[in-house]
């Protein structure tokens, strides 16, 4: 009979105090990568009116099918153009969408541009073209290209 009190006195004690101690470090946690967003997006220099590419659904990594020439691709501020080719690797049409990141020595965007292509052919090549207004400090390009539906 002393059993029971003493065991339901013990659950009590350990229940509600971890709970609240627990409740308190996932409430901290989430504080903390709140502040780390924040102190991140004060201290970037993006500029806030970067081009928004289109979604790309059943999306796959496509720069190997891409062939372009990064030594080419210029930072001076201003407008820039990249040009390349790419050739689909599969057995029937893909869309692409060719991402091009000018950035900083710190990773920062300072200018990006997209281009589409719908209906890629299989073993057919292709020609690309990006533009893009560049801000001053870029000192990087950056390509991201996607193979899948072109969802705009």
């Amino acid at each position: 009979m002393l059993v029971v009190p003493a065991m339901a006195m013990a659950l009590a004690g350990c229940s509600g105090d971890d709970d609240d101690k627990d409740g308190d470090a996932k409430a901290g946690a989430a504080t903390d990568t709140a502040t780390a967003t924040e102190t991140a997006t004060a201290t970037t220099t993006s500029p806030p009116d970067l081009p928004v590419p289109p979604t790309v659904g059943q999306s796959q990594g496509g720069v190997e099918d891409v062939e372009w020439d990064q030594s080419a691709c210029e930072t001076s501020p201003g407008e820039q153009t990249v040009t390349g080719t790419l050739t689909n690797p599969t057995r029937k049409a893909a869309g692409y969408l060719v991402t091009i990141s000018w950035t900083n020595a710190t990773s920062d965007t300072l200018g990006l541009g997209y281009t589409i292509v719908r209906d890629a052919k299989p073993d057919q090549e292709v020609e690309w073209e990006v533009k893009a207004d560049v801000g001053e400090g870029a000192v990087q390009c950056v390509i991201n290209v996607q193979r899948g539906v072109i969802k705009k």
